[in-house]
């Protein structure tokens, strides 16, 4: 037996544990506590009417002096707000003809609690005890009201006449409000027309699943008269509560009287008559699976908002709602609505970073807000530069009892083990983008065995599906995989790198070949086992785009572990995808991490070709000329040495082109070099180009009829080379420039409609090769053709397609060039609105470019938009 309450102690119970560490409680909701209406395992047993005695009533127990199953004679209380509760619940009591004892087991509120409320030992009861006094004693409506006042209970709005499970109080919901009307407007309507349903609500632990379904069912409640319920299923609990028992707490707020059946199919047939012809809405929050929740599905006009961390793919429903996080401007929302506009007002440029260091997750965005509101005289950028350490990030997001690695152990610790060890891994790679392929090589595996748990990981929302084989694993759940990463052996994480990082480059080296027709070098890039080989060149450009972060942080890993001859390969079968895929970050990089390594390997034989792709890098993609030129003029040198005619000739095409304006005679000298070298080489496609690049040299010295004669003679040669091998992408572009270089000299020429011819040539070509660098060019030099023609109209509606596809394109001085040509001839055929526009645009990317071209091609951009 207890001791006496001493004023001002914590009311305990029976057990002697602080009644808080009893009940199950509360979690969060959006930042504010989780409402649990779900209470000890052994009250919502006594509440659904089995004889397990409770604790929640939260009295201490005096001593007990009476006879078990007999009522003692009651004294009234003293006060009068006890009084008047004393009354009504003796009242309630006796006008149902029962003892206390038969209350106490309808009700989960011990004999104890309910003979010192009616004494008046103990002050009004707390909440949740009033409420199952209510429902033990069968009250309703304005009885269950006047019941509940008594105690000291105000019931919320919308809730159920007993105010049982009923909804937490309405979240703030911040930067929801889309996602919010969408699901309002979509839930559906039953034949009647009246509305009904289950609606899923899924997505990653902390994204605010609980906030939308509650603030959902506030704004739905006039459409559910007959009462809102939420039900806490604890479902990432290590013991979720069982259907019976979730049945049991939804059955005594809807009033269905004490006495409930024990049996799970008896609860379930009782449910839904309880149900029958009603409007309810339930808000089944944290749902563990499928099976939990089936029973509490609801017929008729009601509806179920079920959230789950889970997607619960054999789940039937109406309709399913994935949140995600939360976009940049929602984000800055929900931090100024609990840190206050002034204070984001002052520094809008950390709010930007805190979003973006909470990943936009609302309960890491809460957590942060939440401390910086605790601490006035923080500024927001203390809380930034706190967060900046990613080793530190999570240990930072806490504020009180609440914080972002809590949900994320839980949902970790319900995944299988292969499932959990993907998960670790994951964190190895480049970024949180990632196809499903490389699953495999982290987990040591053939890829089938890989998808299980890979699916695993999608439903339990800890990584998201994207698109085909497509995944996405958020920032901050990436920082805590890594974290669970730091636990494995050294040795096995490592075996995990290395597996990824050959997958990944064997996989780039089978892409790339997709581009390259030299059957010399397909021959030496087929020595690399592994990988996966894409079917098209179409899928090797998608998978080459997409992880091209990936690959690139592997070819690093592979140059700094000395692995030489796999590096030198990676680059040789990227050299003619960089040649149509343009990036002025990438590229530059790639190809001084192959010069390096065909230098520190001794591959003296490929560090020419080397320096050539380094030198195109520099000059086409970073406008860096000086650079260009002197890898070029070693490339030369080291071929010679070597005597490798091939890539001698190549180093003296690229010099030619880079010199051309300052020493035009120089350049056609050397394009006339790089014609013999080929040519003596026995190589017809190298031929083809060389004269090219003679003819371009030509074109750009002024010498225009000599410049027709090497164009054409270049067409014929890659004509014959399609001819001969048939589809060859290599070709196939080379005769689209040509092509497109003939329409530009033709016009020089005065011969705009075989210019026009030319460039429509060069248009479908490149179209057909799905080239959108090539295409836009194309249709330049047909827009300039059409202009000269005086067709107008033409010529403007060629411009505007070009003009759409080079703001698609990456910063190159070809683009800002050709925008500038563009932006020319906007103005001659009147429209200076596009042409200012298009000048704006042409200055933006040669901005990007460094050196003296950019310099240069500014300068005419800005001439360009200030001419009257």
């Amino acid at each position: 037996m207890g001791p006496p309450v001493m004023p001002g102690a914590p009311l305990r119970g029976e057990g002697g544990g602080n009644i808080a560490n009893v009940a199950r409680g509360v979690a969060s909701v959006a930042g504010g506590a989780r409402h649990c209406q779900g209470h000890t395992r052994r009250v919502a047993r006594a509440a659904m009417g089995t004889p397990a005695e409770a604790v929640s009533a939260g009295w201490t127990a005096r001593p007990h002096t009476g006879h078990l199953g007999h009522a003692e004679p009651v004294q009234p209380p003293t006060r009068p707000e006890d009084q008047e509760f004393a009354r009504l619940l003796i009242a309630a009591r006796e006008h149902r003809g029962m003892s206390q004892e038969s209350l106490a087991e309808r009700s989960g509120v011990s004999v104890r609690a309910i003979r010192d409320l009616e004494r008046g030992r103990v002050g009004r009861p707390r909440r949740q005890s009033a409420q199952l006094l209510a429902a033990g004693l069968g009250l309703a409506g304005a009885r269950a009201r006047e019941f509940l006042a008594a105690a000291g209970v105000a019931a919320d709005p919308g809730t159920t006449s007993d105010g049982f499970c009923s909804l937490p109080p309405p979240p703030v919901l911040a930067g929801r409000q889309a996602e919010l009307a969408a699901l309002v407007a979509g839930v559906s309507a039953h034949d009647d027309g009246r509305p009904g349903g289950v609606v899923l609500i899924s997505g990653q632990p902390g994204v605010g699943k609980t906030a939308v379904a509650v603030a959902a069912g506030y704004a739905l409640a006039d459409r559910f008269p007959d009462g809102q319920l939420f039900v806490s299923l604890h479902g990432a609990d290590a013991a979720p509560l069982s259907p019976a028992d979730a049945l049991g707490q939804v059955l005594v707020a809807l009033g269905a009287g004490p006495g409930l059946p024990t049996r799970l199919e008896e609860r379930t047939a009782l449910y839904r008559a309880q149900l029958h012809r009603r409007r309810v809405l339930l808000v089944l929050d944290d749902a563990a699976s499928e099976a939990q929740v089936r029973q509490l599905l609801p017929v008729g006009g009601s509806l179920a908002l079920v959230t789950a961390r889970r997607r619960l793919a054999g789940l039937h429903v109406t309709d399913r709602v994935f949140l995600d996080v939360l976009d940049e401007a929602g984000a800055g929302r929900m931090v100024e609505s609990i840190v206050g506009s002034q204070r984001c007002d002052a520094e809008p440029e950390a709010v930007g970073l805190l979003t973006a260091a909470c990943g936009r997750l609302p309960l890491a965005l809460r957590v942060a807000a939440n401390r910086l509101a605790s601490r006035p005289h923080w500024t927001l950028r203390q809380l930034v530069d706190r967060l900046a350490d990613e080793r530190r990030r999570l240990s930072e997001l806490k504020a009180g009892d609440l914080s972002v690695r809590g949900p994320f152990e839980m949902s970790y610790g319900q995944l299988s083990g292969r499932a959990a060890t993907l998960f670790r891994r994951l964190a190895l790679l480049a970024t949180g983008e990632f196809d499903g392929g490389l699953s495999a090589p982290l987990l040591g595996t053939g890829r089938c065995a890989a998808d299980g748990p890979l699916d695993e990981l999608v439903e339990a929302s800890l990584i998201e599906s994207t698109g085909p084989d497509r995944y996405r694993l958020h920032d901050l759940t990436r920082i805590f995989a890594a974290c669970k990463l730091t636990a494995d052996p050294a040795s096995e994480r490592d075996a995990a790198r290395l597996r990824l990082d050959d997958f990944v480059l064997v996989t780039t080296i089978r892409a790339g070949a997709h581009f390259d027709a030299d059957e010399t070098v397909q021959t030496r890039l087929r020595r690399w086992d592994g990988g996966w080989t894409p079917g098209s060149r179409d899928e090797a450009a998608r998978w080459l785009a997409l992880e091209s972060a990936q690959w690139l942080a592997s070819l690093h890993r592979a140059a700094h572990e000395g692995r030489y001859a796999l590096v030198v390969d990676v680059c040789e079968a990227m050299h003619w995808y960089s040649d149509r895929h343009h990036a002025a970050e990438v590229w530059p990089q790639v190809f001084t991490l192959g010069v390096q390594a065909a230098r520190a390997g001794g591959l003296r034989a490929h560090e020419a070709q080397q320096r050539n792709y380094l030198g195109w890098a520099l000059h086409i993609c970073a406008g860096r000329r000086t650079a260009a030129v002197a890898e070029h003029e070693s490339a030369r040198a080291i071929a010679r040495e070597a005597g490798d005619r091939k890539e001698e000739a190549w180093a003296l095409m690229y010099l030619s082109w880079l010199q051309v304006r300052e020493e035009p005679d120089e350049a056609i000298a050397r394009c006339r070099d790089a014609v013999r070298l080929m040519a003596g080489a026995r190589h017809v496609q190298g031929t083809a180009h060389a004269r090219f690049y003679l003819g371009v040299v030509l074109h750009e010295a002024g010498r225009f009829a000599e410049a027709e004669d090497e164009l054409r003679e270049a067409e014929d040669g890659h004509l014959a080379q399609l001819v001969a091998d048939g589809a060859d992408v290599q070709a196939a572009d080379g005769l689209g420039f040509v092509r497109l270089w003939r329409a530009r000299n033709l016009l020089r020429l005065d011969s705009p409609q075989p210019a026009l011819r030319k460039a429509q040539e060069a248009a479908d070509g490149f179209r057909e090769q799905r080239n959108p660098r090539g295409l836009a060019r194309a249709l330049l030099a047909a827009a300039e053709a059409d202009a000269q023609q005086g067709d107008l109209r033409g010529a403007i509606r060629r411009l505007d397609v070009a003009a759409d596809l080079f703001a698609q394109l990456a910063a190159t001085r070809f683009e800002a060039e050709s925008l500038l040509v563009a932006a020319d001839l906007y103005e001659r055929v009147g429209r200076r609105d596009r042409a200012l526009a298009t000048w704006e645009r042409a200055s933006e990317l040669a901005a990007q470019i460094e050196g003296e071209q950019g310099r240069l091609l500014r300068e005419r951009a800005s001439r360009g938009s200030t001419a009257p």
